[in-house]
């Protein structure tokens, strides 16, 4: 994730932070090589050369991609991609050259976020918050750790991370709000295994917009097979004072909104 990686931006301690968060590059295209310009040949014979020039390794590598025409293998290849952690897939024009600009039809994205597959909104409730890195260390919160209820257990469980969607009064707002309910340690009903900075006590509930929900082994939401629920770029949108920490959205209907999401066929939704 980008609050993530953004870390390695710094000063100093750069060899440090180079082995805590190892990246890796991903070539995608070919523009340029040895003397020749590749940009008026198709994406077919630059894939081509790019492959040829490139070995896999720990630091450089090609991206993944098929050739097909079929609906059903680009679902399928879609849907691999996103339980990956990945945005969506670019689906390309074997026979267009490399364009600068406006490119027409010459690659499409196709994203979880514009299949609008997690239309409605979430209510999760907050375990913890963050105190925040650079202009947000003056208000002493920069993000929230939010779960949602498991009934079977009658814990709260980790489902997402939430940075976005906060002014800088909601940020004054909330730091005050949640000083009062603080806990000195995980509260006993909440199953985590991210750790904020404060804890606290299961009370306010939040609403939250999301592109989708994906499979993540860092929360604990349903958690089977080492991988729970986490909603993939969470928004801050209230605060729901109407309701008691357990009238959050649960387990159940994280699961139910999933599988909905996973039943829409990209062949349904492309001409």
């Amino acid at each position: 994730p980008f609050q993530v990686t953004i870390q390695r931006k710094r000063k100093y301690e750069i060899s440090e932070k180079a082995k805590e968060f190892p990246l890796k590059l991903f070539a995608f295209d070919l523009l340029y090589a040895n003397g020749k310009n590749w940009m008026n040949e198709s994406f077919q014979d630059r894939r081509k050369a790019l492959e040829q020039l490139i070995r896999k390794g720990n630091v450089l590598d090609v991206t993944q991609s098929i050739v097909t025409d079929q609906p059903k293998a680009l679902n399928a290849f879609f849907e691999e991609c996103i339980q990956n952690g990945l945005e969506g897939i670019i689906a390309k024009d074997l026979a267009a050259p490399y364009t600068t600009g406006a490119r027409k039809f010459a690659w499409i994205k196709l994203k979880r976020s514009y299949k609008g597959e997690l239309q409605d909104s979430m209510d999760v409730v907050i375990l913890g918050y963050y105190k925040g890195k650079g202009k947000r260390t003056q208000f002493g919160l920069g993000g929230l750790l939010t779960g949602v209820y498991n009934e079977e257990n009658d814990e709260f469980e980790s489902i997402a991370k939430i940075g976005t969607g906060f002014s800088e009064e909601r940020l004054v707002e909330f730091k005050k709000m949640l000083e009062k309910i603080k806990a000195s340690r995980q509260p006993a009903r909440v199953n985590s295994e991210l750790a904020p900075d404060v804890w606290v006590e299961p009370y306010y509930v939040v609403e939250v917009r999301a592109d989708e929900i994906t499979k993540s082994p860092i929360h604990t939401a349903g958690k089977e097979d080492g991988d729970g629920f986490a909603l993939r770029f969470p928004r801050l949108i209230q605060l729901r004072s109407d309701k008691k920490a357990e009238e959050c959205t649960t387990v159940k209907e994280v699961r139910n909104l999933f599988e909905n999401q996973k039943k829409t066929s990209v062949g349904e939704e492309i001409p």
